[in-house]
């Protein structure tokens, strides 16, 4: 059959749920042929990764200190070691082989953002005890206080 990767959905909450985002470093995101700038390129590590991944029993699967990187459609100031969650992704899973040739196998992801949210440390550690993974829940969140 054609066409079918336009129907395949990546579910960025689900994956994103149980993960913290670290700044590794920032750099200009520039269009490959016309090389005009297009935003910010953010290089994050997965620093945290406590999501259960469907798996053989013995066979621990993990996805932290992976390397993701969030282009951010705007300018954007950012210092290394921030927690940081992109907002409004739109994120395309796609493969690649370790020569850099596309491949049917889909262990890459493309995440664009509208921008990006900087988490205080205090944020941090709400999100990790009451378990508030998305950014979008925290006025719901704010609003029982």
């Amino acid at each position: 059959m054609n066409g079918l990767k336009s129907f395949m959905k990546f579910d960025w909450d689900d994956f994103a749920a149980e993960k913290e985002f670290t700044v590794k470093s920032t750099s200009d995101w520039t269009d490959y042929n016309t090389k005009e700038k297009l935003g910010t390129k953010i290089e994050v590590v997965i620093s945290k990764d406590d999501t259960t991944y469907p798996g053989k029993k013995g066979n621990e699967i993990s996805n932290i200190f992976e390397t993701l990187f969030f282009k951010v459609k705007k300018d954007v100031d950012v210092s290394p070691k921030k927690k940081v969650v992109p907002v409004n992704p739109t994120v395309t899973a796609y493969g690649m082989d370790k020569a850099g040739n596309f491949s049917s196998f889909l262990n890459c992801l493309s995440i664009t953002c509208e921008d990006i949210s900087i988490l205080p440390p205090f944020l941090i550690f709400l999100f990790i005890f009451y378990g508030l993974f998305y950014i979008s829940s925290l006025p719901v969140f704010f609003a029982h206080f």
